[in-house]
């Protein structure tokens, strides 16, 4: 769907026009468009959001909290079954490279975190077993369904098995973050958040991000000292949990689209 098309679709914003394309992903495409005197964020999903069970109903509610919170855009707008979600644009910069190695940009983040991790547990239920599954089943190889079943033994682990649940965003990197003219550091795209594990939270931004050694630890020690608690953590079974899926992704992403 184009996004002339998309708008139309949207009461009150018809005559909203687009600015530029902001991201084209392989789950969706999201452009910059204005409506009036105000900017916003349209995102229109690709059918491959369908097949990976993004739900946009549930990052709606998700996205009500985070804004009310000061950590998230506002929603302004959803079609839900035509893959469509509006939000605030937000007009901050993105982190520049190496803000996630200094330990005071670390620290925002950790901050930003001890927020979230505490807010009420609302929108869907993050399966990492769920997901490591279907992604599988999306590629239909032997290959990736051993991967699965290895991901899903790591889960079964007593700590893992029983880990306290808590509100994740569970894709945060540079794109991610945005840091605002007063000061805040905000996240974007929500489409991966709900109610999963910390464990897997960190272990999606160490490997994801690459930190280690004096990075991972001044990130570590900030949200211990905001009143978060991961040092207990099997963190080394949670990178092999995210690491696996991480493979799983990037091959039903391009099965799926190819």
């Amino acid at each position: 769907m184009n996004p002339t098309a998309a708008l139309a679709r949207l009461p009150g914003l018809e005559t909203a026009h687009v600015l530029e394309m902001l991201a084209d992903t392989p789950v969706s495409r999201s452009f910059r468009i204005r409506d009036g005197e105000r900017d916003l964020a349209l995102k229109i999903d690709k059918p491959l959001a369908a097949r990976l069970r993004l739900d946009r109903v549930r990052e709606s509610e998700v996205l009500e909290l985070a804004c009310k919170h000061g950590i998230g855009p506002a929603a302004v707008a959803a079609d839900a079954p035509a893959g469509l979600l509006v939000t605030e644009f937000l007009s901050g910069r993105t982190p520049a490279a190496g803000d996630l190695q200094r330990p005071e940009f670390l620290e925002r983040v950790a901050k930003l975190l001890g927020i979230l991790h505490t807010l009420p547990p609302v929108g869907r239920s993050i399966d990492p077993a769920a997901a490591a599954r279907a992604y599988a089943s999306a590629i239909g190889t032997t290959d990736a369904r051993q991967l699965a079943d290895r991901i899903v033994g790591l889960l079964d682990d007593n700590e893992l098995a029983h880990a306290t649940p808590c509100l994740c965003h569970n894709d945060i990197h540079p794109e991610n973050l945005r840091v605002m003219t007063d000061g805040r550091l905000m996240l974007l795209d929500w489409e991966y958040a709900g109610v999963g594990h910390r464990g897997f939270e960190f272990a999606v931004i160490l490997r994801h991000n690459k930190l280690s050694g004096a990075a991972r630890d001044a990130l570590l020690d900030a949200y211990e000292h905001f009143g978060g608690h991961l040092r207990r953590l099997d963190m080394p079974a949670w990178y092999r949990v995210y690491d696996g899926l991480a493979v799983l992704w990037e091959l039903a992403t391009h099965r799926v689209a190819g």
